[in-house]
C-alpha cells in the first residue's frame, strides 16, 4: 500500500462519498425490484444496478489514483452495466410514450427511443473520431521502426511494454504507482544498470520515465524517430586538437562512426585505422579524424546497417 498516493482523493470529503450515496442506490433498487413483472426479473435487474451502483462511488472514495487522465480506463467495467440499464429504461420509456396519440409516438411505434440513440450517437463518433483518420499512425510507425531495427533476441527499454514484440530490459512498468514507489525509493531504479547488462541499443521513450533513467536515455542515446533511440552520441573537437574527439560509452556494444549524408569517415579510432564497425567496451574512447570536417556521430552499428540516421541528420543542414 502507498498512503497519500493521490492528494486530490486522500482527504475525507471524498472517502464520504461512498457511505452517503450507496443508501440512495439501495433505496433505488428496491423501487426496481418492487415495479419489475417477476421475481427473476426483479433479481436481474437489482443486481445489474448495485453493481453500477456500488462501482461508483466506491471508485470515488477509494481508489487513490483517480485522475482525470485516467477515467476512461476506470470506467471500462462500468460502461458495459450502464449500457444495459440505460437501454432498458430506454426500451420502458419508449412503450410508455408510444401509448400516447402523439405524433413523435408514431414513430416511436415502428422504432424503439433506443434506435434513435444509437443512430445519433453514430452520427457522433464519425463526427468527433472519423474513422478515415489514422489516429494509429504514430504507435504503428513506432511498432514498425522497433521492428526493422532489432532482432528477436534483442532488449529495448521502453515505459510499459509499448514494443511488444521486443524483451525489456527494465521490468517495471512505470505507470502512476510504480513511479510513486520508485519516487519513495520502494522500487529500484535500475533502468541504467539493465541497459548496460543486456547491451541494450534502443529505447523508446513514449510514456513516462523514470528521472534517473530518462537522464540516462538522454545521454547515452540519439533520437532516430519520433520516440525511438539509438545507443549513441555526437562527437565534438576538444579545444586544443580541432582533430580529436574524445568520448565516453555506457552500452557496450557495436558502433559506427558517421557523418551527414553518408560523407566517407577517416581516422583513427583508440590509436588503429577506422575501418568500420567496432565494438566499444565501456570507457574513455578517442576518435582522431583524417577526414574532412564534419559532425560525426558515433551510432549503434546495427542501426547504421539498418539505414536508420539521427533525426538531425534527416533535416537540412543550416546554412552558414
Amino acid at each position: 500500500m502507498l498512503p497519500h498516493l493521490n492528494v486530490r482523493n486522500d482527504p475525507a470529503p471524498w472517502i464520504i462519498v461512498f457511505p452517503i450515496a450507496f443508501p440512495f442506490v439501495v433505496y433505488a433498487a428496491r423501487l426496481i425490484v418492487r415495479v419489475a413483472s417477476a421475481p427473476a426479473v426483479a433479481f436481474q435487474r437489482a443486481f445489474v444496478f448495485l453493481i453500477c451502483g456500488f462501482y461508483v462511488p466506491a471508485l470515488w472514495s477509494f481508489w487513490s489514483v483517480l485522475t482525470r487522465q485516467n477515467l476512461r480506463q476506470d470506467y471500462l467495467p462500468y460502461y458495459p452495466l450502464a449500457f444495459v440499464l440505460a437501454s432498458g429504461a430506454l426500451l420502458a420509456v419508449s412503450r410508455s410514450l408510444a401509448k400516447y396519440d402523439l405524433h413523435v409516438t408514431q414513430s416511436l411505434r415502428r422504432v424503439p427511443l433506443p434506435a434513435f440513440i444509437a443512430l445519433i450517437e453514430f452520427f457522433l463518433a464519425v463526427t468527433t473520431h472519423p474513422f478515415w483518420t489514422d489516429r494509429a499512425r504514430i504507435e504503428t510507425n513506432l511498432l514498425r521502426g522497433v521492428l526493422k531495427l532489432t532482432d528477436p533476441g534483442d532488449y529495448v527499454l521502453d515505459c510499459k511494454g509499448e514494443t511488444i514484440f521486443r524483451q525489456r530490459c527494465f521490468r517495471p512498468v512505470t505507470e502512476s504507482i510504480a513511479l510513486e514507489r520508485l519516487r519513495r525509493g520502494l522500487m529500484a531504479d535500475n533502468a541504467a544498470e539493465r541497459c548496460i547488462a543486456t547491451h541494450t541499443g534502443v529505447a523508446v521513450m513514449m510514456g513516462r520515465m523514470p528521472a534517473r533513467a530518462r537522464a540516462f536515455v538522454w545521454e547515452n542515446y540519439i533520437p532516430v524517430g519520433d520516440n525511438l533511440l539509438v545507443a549513441g552520441r555526437f562527437l565534438g573537437p576538444s579545444s586544443a586538437d580541432g582533430t580529436r574527439m574524445d568520448f565516453g560509452v555506457v552500452i557496450p556494444a557495436p558502433y559506427k562512426i558517421i557523418a551527414r549524408d553518408n560523407v566517407p569517415v577517416r581516422g583513427t579510432l583508440d590509436g588503429m585505422p577506422y575501418d568500420g564497425p567496432r565494438f566499444l567496451a565501456p570507457g574513455e574512447h578517442t576518435f582522431v579524424q583524417t577526414s574532412p570536417g564534419a559532425t560525426l556521430v558515433l551510432l549503434w552499428a546495427q542501426a547504421v546497417d539498418r539505414n536508420f540516421i539521427p533525426l538531425k541528420f534527416s533535416r537540412p543542414a543550416a546554412k552558414g
